[in-house]
């Protein structure tokens, strides 16, 4: 049959041309899969560390208030410690200084001071699971304050 100058045939593909199509097709999806895994990844792990960040911050926003309100006691602490609900909580004791965000993130300040310039360093650690497995993922913030 001729139609317009071009004959038609009745043949099909071959499984040579259909396994080849197939092929690509699977290596095109296996390759948005690897890439779109990755994204998700590392838009969990941005997530983590921004969630890690807050409560740092917050734990600074803590000393620094009760600096302002005259309560020493931040200054007075020799222990790793952590604040939670306006209380100091003793660190050595992790279970005391978790905050849970659908992972645990475990936190920690630590003081130092150098008493002849009335400074302190507050060193606030927060560590949590790293999505990846392996080790813990950690977030130090250092402030300084001069009493």
């Amino acid at each position: 049959m001729v139609r317009n100058g071009f004959m038609r045939s009745n043949k099909g593909d071959t499984i040579i041309e259909v396994t080849m199509a197939i092929l690509v097709v699977g290596t095109i999806l296996g390759g948005a899969y690897v890439a779109a895994n990755r994204y998700f990844k590392n838009v969990r792990q941005a997530q983590e560390y921004s969630t890690a960040l807050k409560i740092a911050e917050g734990q600074i926003e803590q000393i620094k208030s009760l600096a302002a309100s005259s309560d020493n006691t931040p200054f007075s602490q020799t222990s790793p410690f952590c604040i939670l609900n306006g209380g100091f909580q003793d660190a050595s004791n992790a279970s005391n200084c978790i905050t849970t965000d659908n992972i645990a993130y475990k936190q920690k300040i630590e003081r130092t001071s150098d008493d002849a310039a009335h400074r302190y360093d507050f060193v606030v650690t927060v560590s949590w699971e790293n999505i990846n497995g392996g080790s813990n993922s950690v977030l130090k913030l250092i402030y300084r304050m001069y009493n």
